[in-house]
């Protein structure tokens, strides 16, 4: 995932198929379904923000992290089932907060130039 970063596409491909791989190794079909129909539109949307980012004048260095997901996965595969469930949530925290916070400040910048986003 580390060589895609600089492509937005190519990495929202390789974050997807981690996330597929995890929940499909979770041996829940059902929860796998729907994981897959309610994320898909999100990664789409995790595309759109890395890359308005990218071109954003300003934009710091943090701006453009994308998560540690080799922490993650060592935390799942060598941690207690605990330690497992918490870096799932932060996880998810994380990118929750992140994803809202960008989705705000292009909401910003777009109410300065007379754009809406529809809120």
């Amino acid at each position: 995932m580390r060589r895609a970063e600089s492509n937005s596409r190519d990495f929202a491909q390789l974050d997807f198929e981690l996330h597929d791989t995890l929940w499909r190794l979770a041996g829940n079909g059902t929860m796998h379904r729907h994981l897959t129909l309610l994320t898909l539109p999100l990664f789409a949307m995790g595309t759109i923000m890395r890359r308005s980012r990218r071109l954003a004048k300003g934009a710091s260095a943090a701006d453009y992290r994308y998560g540690d997901h080799r922490s993650l996965i060592r935390t799942i595969c060598e941690g207690s089932e605990t330690e497992a469930v918490e870096a799932i949530r932060s996880h998810i925290r994380e990118n929750w907060t992140r994803t809202r916070a960008a989705r705000a400040r292009i909401a910003l910048g777009m109410r300065s130039t007379g754009v809406s986003l529809g809120m």
